[in-house]
């Protein structure tokens, strides 16, 4: 027998944000709510979306990734082209690492940053936070 295989869930980054005007996202939100006639924990389990996440999307902390808008819509029968918003870039909010962080690193910290490596970070400025 094959095993169903399951989906890698870190694709989901990667995926395209919808960006509302002001205070436009939460009325969204709240006409799905109404027209679904759900709360948000029922809107949440039906849409399979994390309790806090949707909580966030409402709140308006996070962009509505492109596949639950578009869920949302065709569930409300809302036509997506219609309302008022744009797409942010695929990379929107993607942290810049690698040689220029590295960079950045050996400038904030010189030769503390080369003690921390050879001790394998056990006497960087994070550790002794903790």
């Amino acid at each position: 027998m094959k095993k169903n295989k399951i989906k890698n869930k870190k694709n989901i980054a990667f995926l395209q944000q919808v960006e509302f005007e002001f205070g436009q996202q939460k009325r969204f939100i709240d006409y799905a709510m109404q027209k679904l006639n759900f709360n948000l924990r029922e809107m949440a389990k039906y849409f399979d979306v994390d309790y806090e996440r949707i909580k966030k999307y409402r709140q308006g902390k996070c962009h509505i990734p492109e596949k639950f808008y578009i869920r949302v819509c065709k569930r409300c029968r809302i036509n997506p082209k219609s309302l008022n918003i744009s797409y942010l870039q695929r990379n929107w909010g993607q942290v810049l690492g690698g040689k220029r962080g590295f960079q950045t690193l050996k400038l904030k910290f010189g030769e503390a940053l080369k003690l921390w490596r050879i001790k394998g970070g056990r006497n960087s400025w994070r550790f002794r936070i903790r």
